[in-house]
């Protein structure tokens, strides 16, 4: 009988999750038929929300386990485009960024790589853009352009895909320059003043020929 079978959506308690320290809590979708085990299919929150609201306002109707497990497929990749949508509003962000944090929300792989891959095909995501951003602000910051290259990676941006990298993007042959500018600003103590400037540069990200060589001069001047 149609009257056996029933849907619930449930959201978890934020006071309880954020108290257990979960940082990315998922809401359950119960589905349960006399006769049978109740199962919870496990969803993002954010998909919890829009079934609840499609079933709240009667837009969704399913009449059994099938329909349910349909329902979640065809709302999944619309809510994790709105998702998507929000993350990048306030600022740009990479592809691996918004797909590791789809992922993390709960949204499956394949959903998080279709929506992603619908985002750079439109322009709302681009590595490129991303990357001219994040290198003007680090070559500010005073970075090297080891540390830039690593920080890209890491954030999912491989330079060697970047059409022009990496001379549409900064001036290697002003490397030296501008270590020289940051190390004439930094004051290093004795003792061991030289070891301490090589340190700091390369810790900014230069090379370990330019971080020794810039280190001599700035000591010795100084």
């Amino acid at each position: 009988m149609a009257d056996s079978f029933a849907w619930e959506i449930c959201q978890p308690d934020r006071r309880r999750t954020k108290a257990y320290g979960v940082t990315n809590p998922k809401a359950s979708v119960l589905i349960s038929k006399e006769g049978d085990q109740p199962e919870f299919v496990e969803v993002p929150m954010a998909l919890g929300r829009e079934l609840a609201r499609l079933k709240k306002q009667n837009e969704a109707n399913p009449r059994t386990r099938q329909e349910v497990l349909a329902l979640i497929d065809s709302v999944e990749a619309k809510v994790a485009w709105q998702q998507l949508v929000r993350m990048i509003e306030s600022r740009d962000r990479t592809a691996n960024d918004v797909a590791e944090k789809l992922k993390q929300q709960g949204f499956g792989a394949h959903v998080a790589h279709e929506v992603v891959q619908r985002a750079e095909d439109s322009g709302l995501i681009s590595n490129k853009r991303f990357a001219s951003a994040f290198v003007r602000s680090k070559i500010s910051a005073g970075w090297g352009i080891q540390r830039i290259e690593q920080e890209l990676k890491r954030r999912g941006v491989d330079v060697s895909s970047l059409e022009g990298w990496p001379y549409e993007y900064l001036d290697p042959d002003d490397e030296r320059a501008r270590a020289t500018r940051i190390a004439s600003k930094k004051v290093v103590k004795e003792p061991n003043r030289y070891a301490k400037m090589v340190r700091f540069l390369l810790g900014r990200g230069f090379s370990y020929g330019i971080a020794t060589s810039v280190a001599d001069d700035v000591v010795s001047r100084h």
